[in-house]
């Protein structure tokens, strides 16, 4: 299948897929702050990583998220077919997406850098 065909599949999926979690999905295990951030479809169309972040997740909160979507994939999957037609929907494999952590932690330490430089006194050459 073509990558851009492929492209259009992962974002019609991560925007069905989000959906069908946020009206459909009544696990309290679940966290309520999930976000969809990527969905990746192998080129047959068969298996799908389906990659989601959660603000202001413990790893506890993370895990057991992962555990009950990837026990709700079935259930997701057959939601989301009735809203995409594709020959084969694919098997969902639920990922937490640890990118945004990094981002986060990186924002902060930019954030105290820039602090120590307005907290510090001017470098200017003295006259």
């Amino acid at each position: 299948m073509s990558s851009r065909r492929i492209e259009r599949v992962n974002s019609l999926l991560k925007e069905v897929i989000s959906d069908v979690i946020r009206t459909e999905v009544k696990n309290v295990n679940v966290a309520p702050l999930l976000t969809i951030t990527k969905v990746d479809v192998s080129s047959d169309i068969h298996f799908a990583k389906v990659y989601f972040t959660i603000t202001n997740g413990t790893k506890e909160q993370i895990e057991k998220t992962k555990e009950a979507l990837n026990y709700a994939s079935g259930f997701i999957g057959v939601k989301c077919s009735k809203e995409v037609r594709l020959r084969f929907f694919p098997e969902l494999r639920f990922v937490y997406d640890s990118e945004y952590d990094e981002m986060f932690r990186l924002e902060q330490v930019f954030h105290k850098i820039q602090q120590l430089r307005k907290d510090s006194p001017s470098n200017e050459p003295a006259e």
